[in-house]
């Protein structure tokens, strides 16, 4: 069975990234963006391979990874219920 011909239109077009990039590099934002998400990276892995210095090499008891890891975890946690609070005690920053 023969296959059916494509459309013209199909052959031109462009892939989506050759498309978007253009537009994203323009963007006076997404470096900016870029930059925070380097550093929150960066921040996390660090925060990661120290917990695992410090138990092992500093307090000898890796069993100590878990409280240490959760102990930053609970605290975002605990303070994320204050946010909506703090929110609207201050309220909004401006031009966002």
């Amino acid at each position: 069975m023969k296959q059916p011909e494509k459309p013209e239109k199909w052959e031109k077009a462009r892939p989506w990234i050759l498309i978007s990039a253009p537009a994203i590099l323009k963007n006076k934002y997404f470096y900016f963006v870029a930059a925070l998400f380097i550093l929150a990276l960066s921040i996390a892995s660090g925060n990661g391979s120290m917990t695992v210095y410090y138990c092992g090499n500093i307090l000898k008891d890796m069993d100590m990874m878990t409280p240490l890891s959760m102990a930053l975890t609970l605290t975002v946690i605990i303070g994320n219920c204050f946010v909506p609070a703090i929110v609207k005690k201050i309220g909004h920053l401006p031009g966002i």
